[in-house]
C-alpha cells in the first residue's frame, strides 16, 4: 500500500492522531486477513488429510477383499477335486446298484432252467 492509498484514510481520521489510528486499523485488518488465510489453509489441510485417510481406508478394504477372493479362488481346485472324488464314488455305487438290479430283473436263461431241472 502506498502513501496515496493511505491519504484518504488519514484525511478521514484527521491529522497526526489519525495516523496512529490508521496504522492500528491497517495492522488489525492485516492480522485478521492473515488469521482468515491461516484458517482456510488449515481447513484445506484437514480436508486433505481426511481425504487421504478415507482413500487409505478404501484401498486397505479393497486389498483385503482381493486377498479374500484370492484365497477363495485358491480353494476352488481342492473343492472341485473333492467333489469329483465324491461323484466318482456315487457313480460307482449307482453302477453297482444298477448291476444288482439288472441281475435280479433279468429272466433266467434256458441253460439255467435246464441245469436246474
Amino acid at each position: 500500500m502506498t502513501a496515496a492509498d493511505l491519504a484518504p484514510i488519514l484525511a478521514g481520521l484527521g491529522g497526526v492522531s489519525g495516523l496512529g489510528a490508521a496504522v492500528r486499523w491497517w495492522l488489525d485488518r492485516s492480522e485478521r486477513l492473515r488469521r482468515e488465510d491461516l484458517a482456510r489453509e488449515d481447513a484445506r489441510a484437514e480436508a486433505s488429510v481426511a481425504r487421504g485417510q478415507a482413500t487409505g481406508a478404501a484401498l486397505t478394504s479393497a486389498a483385503d477383499s482381493v486377498r479374500a477372493l484370492a484365497s477363495a479362488v485358491e480353494r476352488v481346485p481342492v473343492a472341485l477335486d473333492a467333489m469329483d472324488d465324491r461323484l466318482d464314488a456315487r457313480f460307482e455305487r449307482i453302477e453297482r446298484s444298477l448291476d444288482s438290479l439288472h441281475a435280479r430283473l433279468t429272466p433266467p436263461t434256458s441253460e439255467h432252467r435246464a441245469g436246474g431241472a
